[in-house]
């Protein structure tokens, strides 16, 4: 399971029940056509979970592991810029019998399903999308699947919102120190300036 945090969260007008489309009424060229090279629509982190050996693992767009021009990228900047849940249950035939393997180029690892998901924060924005890939009964996702994914990508909203709500309270706490300790040194300047303009006329009066 991949969860990516987009960087540029973006915002749907109206929050309505999920649109779910399938392999069988949506066509990969209209997902190409859909997300040409758009900046603004960028993952800042992806989190991996159960990737090879069972471990989580943390990537960046920087970092060489992780390939933002794939066609699982692709498919998520779909999902993050229309909000729609994507079903795909025969990705190679759905993408033209193409082996869907440029996630791990080099293992044999080879995409047979996947379910991806826009993850919505309070304010209706998109600021994630979250991936099942490879069911391991190696059927298709199915109704079920997609409801309790659903319900996961809700709980998964809520966290990262709360965090980032957290990390702004920080960062302005952290401000609001700076500001106070600037204050603070305003003030003991003033406060000197004072004294130092009241010992010239008191020398000036001794004169």
């Amino acid at each position: 399971m991949k969860v990516k945090l987009a960087e540029n969260p973006v915002a749907i007008s109206e929050r309505k029940p999920l649109c779910r489309r399938e392999s069988n009424n949506v066509d990969i060229e209209d997902i190409l056509a859909h997300t040409p090279e758009d900046p603004s629509i960028a993952f800042s982190t992806v989190f991996e979970l159960g990737g090879p050996g069972g471990e989580a693992l943390v990537k960046s767009p920087g970092n060489t592991v992780c390939n933002t021009h794939s066609r699982l990228a692709t498919i998520a900047k779909y999902v993050a810029s229309t909000g729609q849940i994507l079903n795909i249950g025969d990705v190679p035939s759905w993408m033209r019998e193409e082996v869907c393997n440029d996630e791990d180029e080099e293992s044999d690892f080879t995409t047979r399903c996947i379910l991806c998901m826009p993850i919505f924060n309070g304010q209706k924005t998109v600021i994630g999308v979250a991936q099942l890939i490879n069911k391991v009964t190696r059927q298709p996702f199915t109704d079920c699947d997609v409801s309790i994914f659903e319900a996961f990508a809700i709980f998964c909203g809520l966290g990262i919102h709360n965090t980032q709500m957290y990390e702004n309270a920080c960062k302005l706490m952290a401000k609001q120190k700076v500001f106070q300790r600037y204050l603070t040194f305003c003030g003991i300047g003033i406060q000197n300036a004072q004294l130092f303009e009241m010992s010239i006329l008191e020398f000036e009066r001794n004169q």
